[in-house]
């Protein structure tokens, strides 16, 4: 009678472990299955990556060719065969847009000045205490710490707001440093659906502007020019009246007859985006002169928002 009171008692812990045993498997298989699940997803968003980036890196080609074999006539490289424009204004290779910039057309943070800064972001943001703001934390961020501004801030008060950083003191280094000052947000900087962000107005190094290919707020921060001036000019490179546009500028942009205010750089920026894909942002150098033909000096794939938080 106590053995089959003993077996009864085994086969009565062993069901309900082997209900347990049974359970946790099945709680494995499902996690592995997810696991796979997620990984295919992830091996397949991979490959679409993978592939936009091929359409782009193939376009880019075609640009470089067309960037060294054509000839710059203002606002444009004119090849056979091809107009290629070099003022950001967009074209299209099937579905994809793309968009090139003579990086001597934008504002070189290389080259800043503080008042010349503060009409790029005012002219940006339509705020001219803003802009204030901005252009002295810049100042600070770069000149040494016994330069204090009015609305700068120093390595202490930096300290004081808790930042985890303090300024470099010295030259920018990249664009995307700009988001570490204080007054500089994500919006701002990346811009939104309606209107387009400091960084595209701006690149890391220096140029001599060309006329003909920089957007209207880098006009305005480099020319300082009066409105109605300024509009004329405007008009003026619209319609393409080259001599018109060079007799509005100021002096030290036609000092003397050699001057010429319409030189592109040998450097680029060359922006690809396509609807529901990941849009790219390339910086090239042209190197004619020695064996490659180019060199990428930035690389952004995917071109996602920049300080997002």
């Amino acid at each position: 009678m106590s053995i089959n009171i003993t077996r009864q008692s085994q086969y009565g812990f062993i069901l309900p472990l082997s209900l347990i045993i049974l359970a946790l498997l099945s709680g494995l298989a499902l996690t592995l299955s997810q696991q796979a699940r997620q990984q295919q997803q992830f091996i397949l968003h991979q490959q679409q990556l993978w592939q936009i980036e091929l359409r782009y890196r193939n376009i880019l080609q075609q640009l470089v060719y067309q960037l060294i074999t054509g000839k710059v006539q203002y606002s444009k490289v004119i090849g056979e065969n091809f107009s290629l424009p070099i003022d950001n204004t967009p074209i299209y290779f099937d579905d994809i847009q793309v968009q090139i910039q003579d990086t001597a057309g934008l504002y070189g943070l290389s080259q800043f000045e503080p008042n010349s800064f503060q009409r790029l972001i005012e002219n940006i943001t339509a705020n001219s205490i803003l802009a204030h703001h901005i252009s002295d934390e810049l100042a600070d961020w770069i000149d040494a710490d016994d330069l204090p501004r009015r609305y700068g801030l120093e390595r202490n008060q930096y300290i004081q707001l808790g930042k985890n950083y303090i300024p470099r003191n010295t030259m920018i280094r990249s664009a995307d440093e700009l988001l570490e000052l204080p007054s500089i947000t994500s919006e701002l900087f990346n811009g939104n659906s309606t209107h387009l962000g400091l960084r595209n107005y701006i690149f890391s190094g220096s140029a001599p502007l060309n006329i003909a290919t920089a957007p209207i707020p880098v006009l305005t921060a480099y020319l300082n020019i009066d409105h109605s001036r300024l509009n004329a000019l405007i008009t003026a490179r619209i319609a393409q009246d080259w001599e018109t546009v060079k007799r509005l500028l100021p002096a030290e942009f036609t000092m003397n007859e050699d001057s010429n205010p319409f030189i592109p750089s040998y450097d680029y920026r060359i922006q690809f985006s396509s609807q529901n894909h990941p849009s790219m942002r390339v910086f090239i150098r042209l190197t004619v002169d020695k064996n490659e033909l180019y060199q990428i000096l930035a690389w952004y794939y995917p071109d996602v928002i920049r300080g997002w938080e």
